[in-house]
């Protein structure tokens, strides 16, 4: 588990010089460990986000029954490169992944080029009130 989610989180981070990976400390949560052994004493939110990611990444993989992640406005903590990170490397954690992303967390052009073939459906929700949205497939 532990080499799963530092596999993701070395992935996902944009400091990959500085850091090591993860390690269960004991508590049971999952600790930055720097390359020269030291802990990451003072996480940011989107440090924290990527960590939680890295284990919800390696909770799948190390899973005997695998579905599908579901994540809603997973990008709102991250900035323009750890967000284009976490989409590249999110088809590695399942074998489906459903995003549901305002454009503003991440540009629809933006997705597309960085997932590519990977993409197979986009869809776009209109509301219409608090108890109607209209959804439909962008072609």
């Amino acid at each position: 588990m532990e080499a799963t989610a530092s596999e993701f989180f070395l992935s996902m981070t944009t400091e990959k010089q500085d850091f090591a990976g993860l390690s269960i400390n004991e508590g049971y949560g999952l600790t930055i460990r720097h390359k020269d052994g030291r802990a990451e004493e003072a996480r940011s939110a989107g440090a924290e986000h990527i960590v939680a990611l890295a284990l919800m990444g390696a909770l799948q993989k190390n899973a005997p029954l695998r579905g599908p992640i579901v994540m809603d406005s997973p990008f709102g903590r991250l900035d323009e490169k750890h967000t284009a990170n976490v989409v590249e490397t999110l088809p590695k954690m399942a074998e489906q992944v459903v995003l549901l992303v305002y454009e503003a967390e991440v540009g629809r052009a933006r997705v597309r080029e960085l997932l590519g073939t990977r993409l197979v459906r986009e869809y776009e929700l209109d509301r219409v009130s608090a108890r109607r949205t209209n959804i439909r497939e962008v072609k």
